[in-house]
């Protein structure tokens, strides 16, 4: 991955924090494309920073080895002598972390009511919809949710989780037999 340090990225003010996720070991490289002969000074978050560097046209390489979440701040002195500041987010995830799923399902289909359960089971900061399958709006999911089908047949219920990097979807297949009966 790579974080691009150039007079532009400074020249605007940013409110907001890019977040770079990857797997350990995750190398970063800081691309000093166009700001040769600023000065620059990377704190990496992990307890590591370059020192006062003048910028070369060089890429400089650090490697996160350990999983976790690492604040990098960027400081760029520009030719006025004023400094600026830029700071990322850097989640580096282990391999078996990075694998997990971002969320699980499970399905419970009440033959009396025609009534169809899911139940959600999901990691922090992971938002999930659920298409029913049926042609109606898909819902979006905090933890358990009831569906009413109208008419009998098979129908196929796909989960779509996602978080800031990653989106997975996984199905089940409900057979709902017979009409449904409303309760009173």
């Amino acid at each position: 991955m790579t974080l691009i340090i150039s007079p532009s990225e400074f020249s605007q003010a940013e409110d907001r924090i890019l977040t770079y996720r990857g797997i350990t070991p995750m190398s970063i490289n800081a691309s000093t494309a166009g700001s040769v002969g600023m000065a620059m000074i990377i704190d990496w978050g992990d307890g590591t920073d370059t020192g006062s560097l003048a910028v070369t046209p060089d890429e400089i390489t650090h490697v996160y080895s350990e999983p976790g979440e690492y604040i990098v701040t960027l400081r760029v002195q520009g030719q006025n002598g004023e400094w600026a500041e830029r700071i990322s987010r850097i989640v580096a995830l282990s391999k078996e972390e990075a694998e997990r799923p971002l969320s699980t399902m499970e399905v419970q289909y009440d033959q009396d009511t025609g009534d169809v359960l899911v139940s959600v089971g999901k990691r922090e900061g992971v938002s999930c919809t659920l298409d029913w399958g049926d042609g109606s709006e898909p819902a979006v999911v905090a933890e358990n949710i009831t569906h009413f089908y109208e008419k009998p047949g098979r129908y196929e219920i796909e989960l779509t989780s996602k978080n800031a990097t990653r989106r997975s979807k996984a199905s089940v297949t409900v057979d709902v037999k017979g009409e449904r009966h409303d309760q009173t």
